[in-house]
C-alpha cells in the first residue's frame, strides 16, 4: 500500500501515480555512450599536426591511440580535429617549518575545435583543464621526473575528456 500523509491512497490513485512514473521512465532513453556507431565516426577524425610543443604532442599522441587504436590516420577524414594544448606548475603547500614547497601542481589545458571538412562547419569546441599533484622533492633530477609524470598524467587524462566530448559531439550529428 501506498501512504501519503499518513492516508492510503485508492486504487485509482495507485494506477494513475504508477503510470505517470512508467511514462516518466519511458521518456528516458538509455544507450552506450561510445557504441559502435561512434567508435566507426571517432575513427573518421583526423588530429591537426602540432608544433613543436610536447605538452600537444603528448595528448595528440594519446588522441591518436584512443581514435585509432594506434593505427594511422584515416586516409580520407570526415571530421578534423584542431587541438591547442598549455601547462603549467605551480605551488600549494609551503611548510614554513622547513622553509620549502613540498606540493605542488601541474596543469595541463587543451583547447579543441571539432570541424567537418565537408562544409567547413564547426560542429563543436571546448575547453578542458586537467590538474595532477606532485610532490616537491629536495634532489633536482626527483623533481625534475615528477614533474614530467604528474604532465604525462594530466595529459593522459585530458586526452580521455576530448575523446569522451568529441564522442558526444559526433552522436549528436546522427540526431
Amino acid at each position: 500500500m501506498l501512504w501519503f500523509n499518513g492516508t492510503v491512497l485508492s486504487a485509482a490513485k495507485k494506477i494513475a501515480v504508477f503510470m505517470a512514473l512508467l511514462t516518466g521512465l519511458a521518456a528516458c532513453q538509455v544507450r552506450p555512450l561510445l557504441d559502435t556507431t561512434t567508435n566507426a565516426e571517432l575513427a573518421s577524425v583526423s588530429i591537426s599536426q602540432v608544433e613543436n610543443n610536447p605538452d600537444q604532442q603528448a595528448v595528440r599522441n594519446e588522441l591518436i591511440f584512443l581514435f585509432y587504436g594506434g593505427a594511422s590516420q584515416p586516409a580520407v577524414p570526415v571530421y578534423k580535429l584542431n587541438l591547442q594544448v598549455g601547462s603549467g606548475a605551480s605551488e600549494v603547500v609551503y611548510d614554513a617549518s622547513l622553509g620549502t614547497n613540498i606540493a605542488g601542481r601541474m596543469t595541463v589545458t587543451g583547447t579543441y575545435t571539432l570541424e567537418r571538412l565537408s562544409d567547413q562547419k564547426v560542429i563543436g569546441k571546448g575547453r578542458k583543464e586537467v590538474t595532477a599533484l606532485i610532490d616537491d622533492l629536495d634532489q633536482d633530477f626527483a623533481r625534475v621526473r615528477a614533474l614530467r609524470d604528474a604532465k604525462m598524467r594530466a595529459s593522459r587524462e585530458l586526452a580521455q575528456f576530448i575523446r569522451s566530448d568529441v564522442a558526444i559531439m559526433l552522436s549528436r550529428q546522427g540526431q
